[in-house]
């Protein structure tokens, strides 16, 4: 998690410095896992890192649907955490499959977007330079 964190703080970082601007621009956290989510949001000092951390997790392939009040609804809001991902100007990537669908679904192609573990200054340089121009993070 920690990882995850720093690598979305750099890659913060790196799009203010390509876009020219003051703003520091949020950060949406979308995991399957909601203490994955409140731990990041306790670490930001600057309040910009969002989550939807109240919703029933479904983790498509690993949920035991039985167990959900509302089905319909908890389907719903990982396709909305999925499109979010693809509408994002940048995205920190774990090895999922989720992940890989919200880079390879963007129109934004190249897709600016680092891994997670993979996040040293050369990938978040590279991932950032794709950025489309006028920034709109």
């Amino acid at each position: 998690l920690k990882r995850f964190y720093q690598c979305a703080v750099r890659l913060q970082a790196a799009m203010k410095d390509r876009c020219s601007t003051s703003n520091v621009a949020s950060v949406y956290i979308a995991a399957d896992n909601n203490y994955a989510k409140l731990r990041i949001q306790s670490w930001d000092s600057s309040k910009s890192f969002k989550a939807a951390s109240d919703i029933e997790v479904l983790h498509i392939g690993k949920s035991r649907f039985k167990e959900f009040d509302n089905l319909d609804l908890a389907y719903q809001r990982v396709w909305g955490e999925l499109k979010v991902l693809i509408e994002s100007a940048c995205i920190v990537m774990s090895h999922s499959k989720f992940s890989y669908m919200g880079s390879d679904l963007s129109p934004q192609q190249p897709r600016c977007a680092v891994m997670h573990d993979d996040c040293e200054d050369r990938a978040v340089r590279d991932a950032v330079s794709s950025l489309h121009l006028p920034c709109t993070a």
